[in-house]
């Protein structure tokens, strides 16, 4: 929901070179998986759970069977959950939006099948997420062990993440991710929340990562990329239009994001204050942007673009 600042503080560095749009050119998509295989004597991987962020939401911890991907990673694949964490997301739809960002992804994760993993729930997380419902005579109590048969690993953790993720209570199969989650019904992948939940491994919990005071944009691009952006524009009310449609001509191969204006400075009902958006490209006289919290695509006039965000940073991985 909140792309951060202090201040004035822009989400990456502001460099005095522009560097160049250029990139790699992107390989075949696969998403690399692996089947474990030792048969009776595996030895079943232990992890603990990142604690969750604090929401009204009452949650739970299970195992999701959604595939990592059904095809090559697609921007609408991301939707930001129930957190301030709209860095990660904007910068997700981003990759996904590019070959090179796709690319990227694509050497990013791999899944692990035939894995036996515990997921395993500190006592304090096990009681809150069963204090919503100890009084309700049919609540089913969340177990401190979670077993799945399937982990990931994301290139910037070094550990086994498994397919187990805070999801929104209910007493049926159906399943809503409260964090990190994907497009519904027809295309529900897991890549997105996967890299999420290394995020929150890296950070030490859903809950630290959620601080968006304490981390900025930059800081998850970097995280996530592996480098920091290749620049920042500032948007002042002197920015040149052009440079801003220039890069948003550039979005379809440069991976980009836009971070809006704080409340008070965007335009009501048109763009959300302090969020973090994809950049997707120019499309005629329009700048269309990718929001992740919706999630929907919008189309706004470079003006527009000028008044309501303070700033964009894009870069190649």
């Amino acid at each position: 929901m909140t792309l951060p600042y202090k201040g004035a503080r822009l989400p990456g560095p502001l460099g005095t070179s522009t560097g160049t749009l250029g990139g790699r050119l992107p390989g075949p998509l696969n998403f690399k998986q692996v089947e474990v295989t030792g048969g009776a004597t595996k030895k079943v991987k232990t992890v603990a759970m990142p604690p969750p962020w604090h929401n009204s939401t009452i949650k739970r911890v299970r195992s999701v069977d959604w595939p990592l991907s059904k095809d090559a990673p697609a921007t609408e694949d991301v939707k930001q959950g129930g957190m301030a964490n709209c860095p990660v997301a904007a910068i997700l739809a981003a990759l996904a939006h590019t070959p090179v960002g796709r690319k990227s992804l694509d050497g990013m994760v791999t899944e692990y099948t035939n894995a036996p993993t515990k997921t395993v729930l500190a006592g304090d997380t096990v009681a809150e997420l069963n204090e919503p419902t100890k009084d309700d005579a049919d609540y089913k109590p969340q177990d401190m062990e979670v077993l799945s048969n399937r982990y990931f690993t994301v290139s910037f953790w070094k550990g086994e993440i498994p397919d187990t993720f805070y999801v929104e209570y209910s007493d049926s199969d159906s399943i809503d991710m409260v964090f990190m989650g994907s497009r519904p019904n027809t295309k529900r992948v897991l890549w997105p929340s996967v890299i999420e939940k290394a995020c929150a491994f890296h950070f030490g919990g859903y809950d630290e990562m959620g601080k968006y005071k304490n981390h900025t944009a930059n800081d998850f691009w970097e995280l996530i990329l592996g480098k920091k952006p290749q620049d920042v524009l500032a948007i002042k009310d002197s920015t040149d239009l052009d440079k801003i449609r220039e890069l948003a001509r550039a979005a379809p191969a440069v991976p980009t994001i836009a971070a809006s204006k704080e409340p008070g400075h965007t335009e009501f009902g048109k763009v959300t204050p302090d969020h973090g958006y994809a950049v997707l490209g120019l499309k005629g006289a329009s700048i269309e942007l990718y929001n992740p919290a919706e999630p929907k695509t919008i189309s706004l006039s470079a003006e527009e673009v000028r008044r309501n965000f303070q700033a964009i940073l894009y870069g190649n991985p």
